[in-house]
């Protein structure tokens, strides 16, 4: 049976999305940086023949990322792809020309800023599910003077009641939180199936 919006919490897989999204957000905003600077610069330095071999360089790194990023698909989301780098065969030119021909070359670096998309709203679905059980402990700790929970500015959670309902409204939210990141994840697994993955490459 999937996971749906009633059983996410008790799934392992639900909890296999937030960690995947909490590994994955930074590695994203990573290769993000470095593609689109090195796009960036690779086109700016063609005129003095730097940015000929920088440009190299980049699209290696671009067909790099897909099968880091196929593992963490296929261990965390369970939805096993495979991702291969090019053949490194022919001539420095003909690498070259069949890398920037390729169809798998500007799908990979068009997943780049998607990933990134879907990585920021999974990472915030995720540490908001993880957070949110924090309020779970609202009812034993509230009356500690260390322990501050505010609603707003002017009302304060100083009565069991009202503990009992920030628990109760933490729980809620997190389970609505938790499913979202599992839809997240669900996307990002079609998405990287769709544009990172090719029938040659080997699932890890």
């Amino acid at each position: 049976m999937g996971i749906n919006l009633f059983n996410a919490p008790f799934r392992v897989l639900g909890w296999k999305t937030v960690l995947f999204h909490l590994i994955t957000f930074p590695i994203a905003i990573f290769y993000f940086v470095l593609t689109t600077t090195g796009i960036a610069l690779s086109i700016g330095l063609l005129v003095v023949v730097v940015g000929f071999f920088l440009g190299y360089g980049v699209l290696w790194l671009i067909h790099g990322m897909a099968p880091v990023e196929a593992w963490f698909v296929s261990k965390l989301l369970d939805t096993p792809i495979g991702a291969s780098l090019p053949e490194p065969s022919g001539s420095f030119t003909e690498r070259y020309k069949k890398m920037l021909t390729s169809p798998s070359t500007w799908s990979r670096i068009f997943y780049v800023p998607l990933k990134l998309l879907m990585a920021s709203f999974g990472f915030a679905f995720a540490v908001s599910a993880v957070s949110s059980l924090s309020l779970l402990a609202t009812p034993f700790l509230y009356q500690q003077e260390w322990f501050d929970v505010s609603i707003t500015s002017n009302w304060v959670i100083d009565t069991m009641g009202e503990a009992i309902l920030a628990a109760l409204a933490g729980l809620i939210a997190s389970w609505i939180l938790l499913y979202l990141s599992f839809l997240i994840g669900r996307l990002t697994a079609v998405v990287a199936r769709v544009m990172i993955s090719d029938p040659t490459g080997v699932v890890l």
